[in-house]
């Protein structure tokens, strides 16, 4: 499992399951699909995160 309280840099997400909001603020992500999304302020798992997946911090 990765965890993103710095981002992901320019090459995105591995795949496969991530804790974003680990830093204790909101992050948001922008998927290969071109959904945008924000995580809660707290840990939160989200599985199954889509390979590119870009983590911003």
């Amino acid at each position: 499992m990765v965890k993103y309280k710095n981002g992901t840099g320019l090459l995105g997400h591995i795949g496969g399951d991530a804790i974003l909001g680990d830093g204790g603020k909101v992050e948001p992500f922008l998927m290969p699909n071109g959904l945008l999304g924000l995580s809660p302020d707290s840990a939160t798992l989200f599985p199954n995160l889509p390979k590119g997946t870009m983590v911003l911090a």
